[in-house]
């Protein structure tokens, strides 16, 4: 019903009000712009696939980025591709749910969603 990029920024949005220190965030080539430093601090350890068309020129996050992908790619991209463990898990939500969230008020939406991403992330735990 949203937008990804509304998801994203509400993400961040529930992140900073919890005062919450990411460790490192990888994110797909839609993000991969040079702005996306500015959604998180400088501690945080950020793994993009770079653009076709990116450049080393920009900030000094950015060229760190792009050099720790062109120095050693099977590290950088091991490191990437660790997202596939969120990916699955997206998956397996949906698919337990038919892809549909049968609330209309945005709360109870917005509820649902996080109780079935609870519920699947103990169900991992728990085994």
């Amino acid at each position: 019903m949203k937008s990804e990029k509304d998801a994203y920024r509400k993400a961040l949005d529930i992140i900073a009000s919890l005062r919450i220190d990411i460790e490192s965030v990888r994110l797909d080539r839609y993000y991969s712009g040079q702005s996306i430093l500015d959604d998180f601090s400088e501690n945080t350890k950020i793994f993009i696939i770079p653009r076709k068309n990116s450049r080393i020129r920009g900030s000094r996050r950015w060229r760190e980025i792009i050099l720790r992908f062109m120095n050693d790619p099977a590290a950088y991209l091991r490191g990437y591709f660790r997202r596939s463990n969120s990916e699955s898990g997206f998956s397996a939500d949906k698919r337990t749910t038919g892809h549909m969230i049968f609330q209309r008020r945005k709360d109870r939406i917005e509820t649902s969603g996080f109780c079935k991403g609870l519920l699947h992330n103990l169900m991992l735990v728990n085994g």
